[in-house]
């Protein structure tokens, strides 16, 4: 049986090994890597905030040599999420289009200069729609769905209930009371107190 080794790593240094590399500009990121038959991509976004899709004409751009392919909306009928229970999102917009910038197509070509030019050529027709800058507009009665399977313009009514918070609060079990900054990297100290009479679960009332 291997004897454990005494560690030493709690307030100790620890060297950035890649620090050099990233500091000197010598790291390698994604970006940065070409393979040979790598294509270059760029993504055709929506300058409106809101509106139905009529047509995404890809016409032109398909011309242009040495773009391989392009690819919209209507080639992404699955769907994506981060969550299991969100998994509503497409890749590409469908039908409409419901903020600026987002994605309509994709544009895989020979080289960057190939794709940027094939963007110049992509046409999007659309029907305005209104759109809404604050979340006050938004929920009006009268604002206009974003998406139709979503009444009130709300993205998802959760409620949890996990035990009473009102005998919770008279229980108190255990308290953290820490000094905290938050710069761009934080650490901070914490420490274990036993409850107080002035305690709650949440910290000193």
């Amino acid at each position: 049986m291997n004897k454990p080794l005494p560690a030493r790593n709690i307030g100790g240094y620890v060297p950035m090994i890649d620090g050099p590399e990233k500091v000197s500009g010598r790291a390698k990121y994604t970006a940065d890597i070409v393979q040979p038959g790598q294509l270059a991509g760029r993504i055709f976004r929506s300058p409106y905030s809101h509106a139905e899709i009529v047509d995404v004409d890809i016409s032109e751009a398909l011309k242009i040599p040495g773009v391989i392919a392009i690819a919209t909306g209507a080639d992404c009928d699955r769907t994506f999420g981060v969550l299991p229970i969100a998994r509503s999102e497409h890749p590409l917009a469908r039908n409409k289009v419901r903020y600026r910038g987002e994605p309509v197509a994709a544009v895989a070509a020979l080289d960057d200069n190939i794709a940027r030019e094939a963007l110049r050529h992509i046409k999007l027709t659309v029907k305005d729609l209104p759109a809404y800058y604050t979340a006050k507009d938004a929920l009006a009665p009268e604002a206009a769905l974003l998406h139709d399977k979503k009444p009130g313009n709300i993205e998802r009514d959760v409620l949890f209930e996990l035990g009473s918070t009102a005998q919770g609060l008279l229980m108190p079990i255990l308290s953290a009371k820490a000094p905290i900054t938050a710069p761009k990297s934080a650490r901070t100290r914490w420490k274990c107190m036993p409850p107080s009479p002035n305690t709650t679960p949440f910290g000193i009332a």
